[in-house]
């Protein structure tokens, strides 16, 4: 067991934490601290496996200055499961909503078709410029806007090509509009001796 600690404050509570297993298909996690943004936090979220396929996981995060935040995750992973009609298929979705209407969701999606051809898409939106700043810093420091796109990848052991579509869905953002963008990648190869060439472009319209 292990002591619920708000800040420096000790409350007299015990939070018990359960590692998932055969006989145990859940496992609870906390965390907490403190951020400029929403103050002092905790966070605990509970996880379950709906199937070997499929986790997920409900939670609560009550802050000092936004409120209390009510959300949710999910994973799922199918890459090895032919009877699934989702085959070949994984991802993970991830929402919060806190009772300052403040939120986000995020939508990651993977299916490959077979070896070569690859799909990749990614749907996430904010409730306004500052969330993930304020919620999730450690994530936000690597990473700039929402992102909402779609990505075909076809790899040849000579080449690889791919296209992408992006779509702003954020009235905050304001960047160049762009039309699909398609890449082309000649793998390294051989001239003569030991001289090699490889050739890569991007097309694109903004």
């Amino acid at each position: 067991n292990v002591r619920l600690q708000i800040g420096r404050f000790k409350t007299p509570f015990y939070v018990p934490f359960w590692r998932s297993g055969a006989d145990r298909p859940y496992t609870l996690d906390y965390d907490s601290g403190r951020r400029a943004g929403i103050g002092y936090y905790a966070n605990l979220g509970m996880q379950l496996e709906a199937s070997p396929q499929v986790s997920v996981v409900a939670g609560i995060m009550p802050t000092e200055k936004e409120g209390i935040g009510l959300g949710g995750d999910m994973y799922y992973d199918f890459m090895t499961k032919p009877s699934s009609y989702l085959y070949r298929t994984k991802g993970e979705a991830h929402v919060l909503q806190t009772t300052q209407d403040r939120g986000y969701a995020l939508w990651r999606h993977r299916y490959d078709h077979d070896d070569d051809l690859i799909l990749r898409m990614e749907m996430e939106q904010w409730s306004d410029e500052e969330f993930f700043k304020d919620f999730f810093y450690d994530e936000y420091r690597n990473r700039t806007t929402p992102r909402t796109f779609a990505n075909v990848t076809y790899r040849q052991p000579a080449y690889i090509a791919t296209g992408t579509v992006r779509v702003n869905t954020h009235s905050w953002i304001e960047e160049t509009e762009r039309l699909p963008e398609a890449t082309f990648h000649l793998i390294e190869r051989p001239l003569a001796g030991r001289f090699y060439a490889a050739y890569d472009t991007i097309t694109g319209y903004n």
